[in-house]
């Protein structure tokens, strides 16, 4: 999502993304919870005591994993740490001995229940709300604790509404906040927030990484002898053809305006020259483009000011050699 929910500013600061830096803390409060469970054991203790710093011992190195990898966190990884965590929940649902251990364990579902709701799409979101359900009632099947069985579908039943309706909502708002309305593109902050983390991997890999600012020539001349209707129906019919031509890797998204940018990972400017050609072949609109190599501690607004710096000497050498140009576009298109 855009908005950054981060509690704490050490992960701001580290441009960690909202869904790392929560589940670090998610795995760091429950390893905390673990170690203080085998220090200081409840009578009856409602898990065994090695049980609890064995325990602790997996949400310490996977805290650890999340820190070290920071914004270069795979995204296949958060949903494996977030079964994990609720796997583990169920085994220490297993050691209760009593009701109120069970049900005060049990709450710990709802950690991993809420964090994939926010995150995760909605068919991840389902499987770990079914993980939960069966990790619950396999360790109440397990710990044979008299009445506690009546728990299982109370809670299974209200974590799985709770966490399938947060997660369409969820899912909704996460498409409206990074995705331009017109062109179905990546909007401003969508491109931020997916370029930032393409340019922490590279940094991390040394793989290449180009992004390129597009300027449409003569949009300002379509709106105003077309219209805005014709205006806008170029831009979707751009947005259309370019993303059929687009490699998976790449970040296509409208700027806003008449500008386009791309980020294109494992790329270099020089080598970005052949996808820009597969652009201006498949739509015959005119536009100008600056393409730059995005240098590993350089931040995204420098690196568009140096590719705007190239569009627009590229705009004013074309003004100089040339009449100025009619635009291509015309009622029929």
């Amino acid at each position: 999502m855009s908005v950054d929910v981060s509690p704490l500013p050490f992960f701001a600061r580290r441009g960690f993304p909202p869904e790392v830096s929560l589940l670090a803390i998610i795995t760091l409060a429950a390893t905390v919870t673990c170690l203080i469970g085998g220090l200081f054991p409840r009578d009856p203790a409602y898990t065994t005591e090695w049980l609890n710093f064995v325990l602790s011992g997996i949400g310490l190195g996977m805290t650890a994993t999340l820190l070290k990898l920071g914004p270069a966190t795979p995204r296949g990884l958060l949903p494996a740490f977030a079964a994990t965590i609720t796997i583990l929940t169920g085994v220490l649902v297993s050691q209760g001995v009593n009701e109120g251990g069970i049900m005060l364990t049990g709450f710990g579902f709802t950690w991993t229940g809420v964090y994939s709701a926010v995150f995760f799409e909605r068919r991840m979101v389902r499987l770990q709300a079914l993980l939960i359900a069966l990790s619950f009632g396999a360790g109440i099947l397990i710990a044979d604790v008299p009445r506690t069985l009546i728990m299982w579908p109370i809670v299974a039943v209200t974590v799985w509404i709770a966490a399938v309706t947060l997660g369409d909502l969820s899912e909704r708002l996460r498409s409206q906040a990074v995705t331009d309305s017109l062109t179905g593109l990546l909007n401003r902050q969508g491109f931020a927030v997916a370029a930032e983390r393409e340019h922490s991997i590279a940094g991390r890999t040394g793989a290449a990484l180009s992004l390129a600012v597009i300027d449409l020539d003569g949009f300002k001349l379509i709106n105003d002898r077309y219209g805005h209707v014709a205006g806008d129906r170029l831009l979707r019919e751009l947005a259309d053809s370019w993303r059929a031509v687009m490699r998976t890797q790449d970040l296509l998204a409208r700027h806003g305006g008449d500008e386009f940018v791309i980020a294109m990972p494992g790329t270099t400017a020089a080598e970005a020259t052949p996808l820009l050609r597969r652009l201006a072949e498949v739509h015959d609109a005119s536009w100008t483009h600056g393409c730059v190599d995005w240098d590993p501690d350089e931040s995204l607004s420098t690196c568009m000011s140096r590719a705007d710096r190239l569009l627009y000497e590229s705009k004013r050498a074309r003004r100089q050699d040339e009449p100025r140009r009619r635009s291509r576009f015309s009622k029929a298109n």
